[in-house]
């Protein structure tokens, strides 16, 4: 039978930072222990790719990343991050060859290979996915009643013990010339895709925090490619094409780089319910999400990782609303619910 949903988007459908034609799936590599928010990235990427290939979305394209470095003297970093045995099911480090016919463009070093990676056209994606005919799309009231809310409003939300902060960013379009066509995603201090059904490839990213202007900037364009100064080739071919698109839009962020996903706290009814238990054992409290059954869910702040995070948690949120089992670990699942941010701040206020 399903379930009914109501989407209420005030700017329309992907108007926001979900307007952006193309956003590189990958996971975050890290070296040594393990980085809390780049363990909860890796596993959130296994699932959605998982998904985006069982459900052939056509507006994936999983022709893999390749993560460089423009500086010789970041190889060993890489390398460490590429050998980490943590996502050994997931990158694989090739040479300067590989990783050059694999781009498509020569590359000066060794890189790591993400085979199951790619790029996704988030525009055309959100609009498919709400093409459903349960899914109700409204440009502004939502249903006087309802068995649950879930705001995904990115950095707009009305609880301030959420920390969260606007960080613009600006891609560009280019047309890739004849002699320079790149067969997968290169991924750095910046990115560039290979050529979209219209034949441009997308290239990015400025990341501006504190700044929430979705306004287009000329003169971000050479901040943009001067991402790729060391890379000679893809200069080139990058001098040789024009600017044909820009795109802006705004990131929501969070201090610890992870998205906020799940039960919405009442500030007043979680710090009275919890808050002396946190004072009192400061380095264990955590309250477990399954204490309270609010009404509204979130998935918030997914910053640049969104096209691998929002899907994971659109699962996650489906999964708890209907009281099935959670794809995600119990500590994984502690770091992204959003009463970490008041445990923090009561932990803070007890020192």
């Amino acid at each position: 039978c399903g379930t009914s949903v109501t989407v209420v988007d005030p700017a329309g459908v992907a108007a926001g930072a979900s307007g952006l034609r193309a956003a590189v799936v990958q996971p975050r590599l890290w070296r040594g222990d393990e980085v809390p928010d780049a363990g909860v990235v890796a596993d959130a990427f296994r699932w959605t790719v998982g998904w985006l290939r069982r459900e052939r979305f056509a507006e994936f394209s999983p022709c893999g990343v390749l993560r460089v470095v423009g500086d010789e003297r970041e190889l060993d970093e890489l390398r460490a991050r590429v050998d980490n045995p943590a996502t050994a099911d997931l990158v694989e480090w090739v040479d300067r060859e590989t990783a050059s016919a694999r781009f498509g463009i020569p590359v000066p070093f060794g890189a790591g290979w993400i085979a199951d990676a790619g790029w996704l056209d988030v525009a055309t994606f959100v609009r498919t996915l709400l093409a459903h005919d349960r899914i109700d799309v409204r440009p502004d009231v939502a249903p006087a009643e309802v068995d649950l809310r879930v705001l995904a409003t990115a950095h707009a939300i009305d609880a301030d013990f959420l920390p969260i902060e606007p960080t613009r960013g600006q891609t560009v379009a280019v047309r890739w010339p004849a002699s320079a066509r790149p067969r997968s995603v290169l991924s750095g201090a910046g990115y560039a895709t290979p050529a979209d059904a219209e034949g441009l490839g997308w290239i990015g990213s400025t990341y501006d925090r504190g700044d929430a202007s979705a306004a287009v900037r000329d003169g971000d364009d050479e901040r943009i490619l001067s991402h790729f100064a060391a890379f000679a080739e893809l200069r080139v071919a990058l001098t040789d094409s024009n600017v044909e698109r820009r795109f802006a839009g705004v990131r929501a962020t969070t201090p610890d780089r992870l998205p906020y996903v799940g039960a919405l706290p009442s500030l007043q009814r979680f710090t009275a319910r919890f808050g002396a238990a946190i004072r009192s054992h400061a380095e264990t409290a955590s309250p477990s999400p399954n204490a309270w059954e609010p009404a509204t869910l979130v998935s918030l702040a997914h910053g640049s990782r969104g096209a691998v995070t929002a899907p994971f948690a659109g699962e996650l949120l489906a999964a708890r609303a209907f009281g099935e089992p959670l794809p995600i670990r119990p500590d994984s699942r502690l770091r992204i619910e959003p009463a970490r941010a008041l445990v923090r701040s009561i932990r803070r206020a007890s020192r």
